[in-house]
């Protein structure tokens, strides 16, 4: 039966075959390339991503820690500047203490005091 195919088979029908088959050659040949540039592209995309999921981490990282960093040193101003008055108000404290002391210290000689006099 197949004798009987290749024997019906014309010169232009095995012609055609060839050229498909030389056409088929040469296209896997020039594919070939291609292919494995494709696949290098992906694996170079996949490391992109990763890199790119990577400094997602690392910006939400830093952005949480300055939030708390920012939230402390909100805090720390407000301390400062409550521990600033209360110096303000000691200092003064201490300032009229110092005064009210050595006024008591004081003695005048030759000078008449008046009654009821401060």
């Amino acid at each position: 039966m197949m004798g009987e195919n290749l024997e019906n088979t014309t010169d232009s029908e095995l012609s055609l075959a060839a050229i498909g088959a030389l056409l088929d050659e040469k296209l896997n040949g020039k594919l070939d390339p291609l292919l494995k540039r494709i696949d290098s592209i992906n694996d170079s995309v996949t490391v992109l991503r990763e890199n790119v999921k990577l400094n997602e981490r690392n910006v939400n990282e830093t952005t949480s820690r300055v939030e708390t960093l920012e939230k402390k040193n909100k805090e720390l101003g407000e301390q400062l500047d409550t521990t600033q008055k209360e110096l303000r108000e000691l200092s003064s404290k201490v300032l009229q203490n110092e005064v009210h002391s050595r006024r008591e210290n004081l003695r005048f000689y030759g000078i008449p005091e008046e009654r009821n006099e401060n």
